[in-house]
């Protein structure tokens, strides 16, 4: 289902999701922080499902937890003309939502208020661009076809259109490698420090692919501007994880029947992983106070998660399709298919793995 078919707020009675009408949502844990005194410290490239149920939710849990923390507020940025519908909803609703998080049969709802602002991008960069000229982190994600990179060899491809154009307009550009390379540009011109660039997209040395296609659009508009931010940037890389299925109409309609008109609800799983190489420019927020790990090295724990949850995921998918089952959900309540699970695990994939630090792997 598109972003922009979802039920809007004037077809349904339930209260208004804004501000204004926090006090009347007695149903739903709201924000106990001063939303008014959130910061722009952060800039995120790409609103979606995920980063709402993700790095935001960190944020909000981090926020609650000490007032210090809401300097870190997120501008959420659009880049998509797909995300114009998204950005206009939830400014409707001054940047909240609410987020559903399911296990079996449980469920919990919060309005989370992490966002500080709202760009639409999707256009014009410049009011991003500007943005960024006052954060510590510019985070991402984008998905892997964001990082304009060939498919064979990982590398930025110079031959994409979108690519062509940020070489020929670079003050100006409209991708994400473009913008973190003017972005760094404006920074090296003022003598101001240098900013994060942190992926949060499920891929694998993300941080390293990002900073690979930064240096090299880099290296092609000045030498000297790739030298620099080789020498300051920061593009740590991130293992993340926490499932978060396309908001449907009946997730919609399920926090109407709360007394909550949301346009734009998030769903994910209570599980959630955050893995980060602990390498930032200049400051960043303590993300390890609320469940996320800072570690000197995250391939270890991407060994983990594909060892144990990929390769699992992929090995059940056949057999319990054969069965009948639809769902990964369905397949794991399926005794059989269980037992099947674990013993991939215990037997073959786990052995392979190394310790990993801080995690209980029998438990993972």
């Amino acid at each position: 289902m598109s972003s922009s078919s979802l039920p809007s707020a004037e077809n349904m009675t339930a209260i208004r999701l804004n501000r204004s009408n926090l006090d009347r949502l007695l149903t739903l844990a709201t924000p106990s922080y001063d939303l008014s005194g959130l910061g722009t410290s952060i800039v995120h490239l790409g609103l979606g499902g995920f980063h709402r149920a993700h790095m935001a939710r960190y944020t909000h849990d981090l926020m609650t937890k000490d007032p210090q923390a809401l300097p870190w507020g997120i501008v959420g940025a659009g880049l998509l003309e797909s995300d114009s519908a998204i950005l206009s909803d939830l400014s409707k609703q001054d940047r909240l939502y609410t987020l559903t998080e399911r296990s079996g049969g449980a469920e919990t709802i919060s309005v989370v208020g992490a966002l500080a602002g709202l760009i639409d991008a999707s256009q014009r960069t410049a009011a991003l661009l500007d943005a960024i000229d006052r954060a510590w982190i510019v985070s991402l994600t984008v998905t892997e076809h964001g990082y304009c990179l060939d498919r064979a060899t990982k590398q930025l491809s110079f031959a994409l259109p979108i690519i062509e154009q940020d070489l020929a307009t670079p003050e100006a550009p409209r991708s994400v490698p473009g913008i973190i390379v003017e972005a760094y540009r404006r920074r090296m011109a003022a003598g101001a420090p240098a900013f994060t660039a942190l992926s949060c997209d499920n891929i694998q040395h993300n941080g390293d692919l990002l900073r690979g296609a930064v240096l090299a659009l880099a290296a092609r508009r000045d030498p000297l501007l790739a030298a620099w931010i080789e020498a300051h940037g920061r593009f740590p890389n991130t293992m993340v994880d926490r499932i978060t299925p396309l908001t449907q109409h009946h997730d919609v309609a399920a926090v109407a029947a709360m007394g909550v008109a949301d346009m734009r609800p998030v769903v994910a799983e209570t599980f959630r992983q955050w893995v980060i190489e602990d390498d930032f420019a200049d400051g960043r927020p303590a993300w390890e106070s609320v469940g996320a790990q800072f570690v000197a090295d995250v391939a270890p724990y991407e060994l983990m998660k594909l060892r144990l949850l990929n390769a699992t995921h992929l090995a059940i998918a056949a057999p319990a399709r054969l069965i009948g089952h639809a769902y990964i959900d369905d397949a794991m309540r399926d005794p059989a298919l269980r037992r099947y699970a674990e013993a991939l695990m215990e037997r073959e994939t786990g052995p392979t793995l190394p310790a990993v630090p801080g995690i209980d792997l029998a438990q993972y």
